[in-house]
Order: structure tokens, then C-alpha cells, then sequence
């Protein structure tokens, strides 16, 4: 068992002693306007505005956890570096954040808050959008900032055709990592039968058959992808590179 360090059993001793009755609700207010900013931030695309609400040092610190990966980064340089490989796959998404079951700690210029997240996407997208997260933020200059977050992804544990979708092509692209293209196809088309008004499930067959070389079923299942959704921008880029060889 690894020890535990000096200084987060004074966080964990001055967090359960701390009073939370008083203006409690002020706090609340203020902490999680914190919290909804910066994945706000992240979610419009905007990395240099989700920087402003973290404490950047060697300590910072950010996990995501769900049934399909696992992502931890431990100091600025290597937070914020996956935060823009995140934001720069992921791209702009639109949607409404609210927090639930909310449990704050707070002494001082430390608190700790607990909470359901809760999104609804305004393009009403089958991925999954509630998460549990667990943040510690520090007053920084009278403003409060993150210096660390866990995510879970609570939604990806229900056993659902959303996450079927997601799983299957979470596996495929595992495949097409390990350059198994054609194992890979298959499993897209499985999905792409599963889900047959799933625009991403058109778009990872079409990626599929492109790296295969088959640029006709390639070219047919971006157009169908774009069908179901003329806002996905990498199947517009990848559709123009195929049709312009």
C-alpha cells in the first residue's frame, strides 16, 4: 500500500472538519459557475478560456474515467497538452450544463466539491453526457480555480444501444491501430447495421474502407454520414480528399 503524502492528510483532515452551513449556498454559487465555465470552455472549443479557471503547477491534475478508457495527466504541461489533442478531435459541441447531488468541503481557500454532471446536447447526439466529478479548487488572488478534477463517466457503465454503438466502434478503431483494417471494417459494418441512422458509425466505415483503399464504399458511406449530419466537419475534409485523388 503506497503511503499517503503529509499534505493531502491535511487537505482531508481541514475539508471534514471545515463548517459548511455558512453561506453555503453563495459558495455553492460561486464554485460551480467555476466548474460550468470551464467545460463550458472545453466543450465550445475554447482551450485558451478553459485554461483561466485551473491553478497551473506541477500538481495539477485531471483523470476521466469511464468503461471504455482511462486518461490521467499530473502536471500542467502534460494537462494542458492532452486537454487541445481532446478539444482538437472532439471539436465544437453545443449544449446545456447543470449540476446535481451536490456535496462541497470547504475551509479557507480550499474546497472540495462533489457532483453529478449533467449535459443535454442541443443536437441530441446518442453519446452519453452525465458524468460524476470530483474537483478541488484553491483560491487563487480571491478567485477560485481547479487544481484538480476526476471525471466518471457514469453513463458509460448503462448497458444501452448508445453505448453498444459507442463500444463496437471504440473496438474497431482499436483494430485499426493494430493495422487489422479489414477485422476492422467488419466491425463498422456491424455497427453501421445496428445503427443505421447513426451519422459516426457511416463516418468510421468510411474511414475504414479509405485506409483500405477502397475509395468507392468509402466515398458512400461519408456522403451518408454527411446524410445524417452535414455539421460533421472531418467527413466533409476527408470526403474532399477522396473525390479530389
Amino acid at each position: 500500500m503506497k503511503s499517503i503524502s503529509t499534505s493531502f492528510l491535511f487537505l482531508s483532515v481541514l475539508l471534514l472538519s471545515a463548517p459548511t452551513s455558512v453561506a453555503q449556498s453563495s459558495l455553492e454559487t460561486e464554485l460551480l459557475s467555476v466548474m460550468q465555465a470551464k467545460s463550458a470552455a472545453f466543450f465550445a472549443a475554447d482551450t485558451d478560456l478553459w485554461q483561466t479557471f485551473w491553478i497551473k503547477d506541477a500538481h495539477s491534475s485531471r483523470s476521466v474515467v469511464d468503461k471504455f478508457s482511462y486518461s490521467r495527466q499530473i502536471g500542467w504541461q502534460d494537462l494542458i497538452a492532452k486537454v487541445k489533442s481532446d478539444s482538437q478531435e472532439m471539436g465544437q459541441v453545443a449544449g446545456t450544463l447543470t449540476f446535481e447531488n451536490v456535496h462541497i468541503r470547504a475551509a479557507g481557500t480550499m474546497a472540495f466539491v462533489e457532483a453529478d454532471e449533467r449535459w443535454r446536447w442541443s443536437n441530441n447526439d446518442s453519446v452519453a453526457g452525465n458524468s460524476h466529478v470530483h474537483t478541488v479548487l484553491i483560491q487563487e488572488n480571491k478567485v477560485w480555480k481547479i487544481a484538480t478534477q476526476i471525471r466518471v463517466g457514469t453513463d458509460s457503465y448503462i448497458v444501452d444501444a448508445p453505448n453498444r454503438e459507442y463500444e463496437l466502434n471504440t473496438i474497431g478503431y482499436d483494430l485499426l491501430n493494430e493495422k487489422r483494417v479489414n477485422e476492422a471494417i467488419d466491425v463498422f459494418a456491424v455497427n453501421v447495421k445496428l445503427n443505421p441512422t447513426s451519422w459516426n458509425a457511416y463516418d468510421s466505415l468510411g474511414e475504414g474502407y479509405a485506409l483500405a483503399g477502397n475509395k468507392k464504399l468509402a466515398i458512400a458511406n461519408y456522403e451518408k454520414s454527411l446524410e445524417l449530419n452535414p455539421g460533421n466537419e472531418a467527413g466533409k475534409k476527408a470526403l474532399v480528399i477522396l473525390l479530389t485523388k
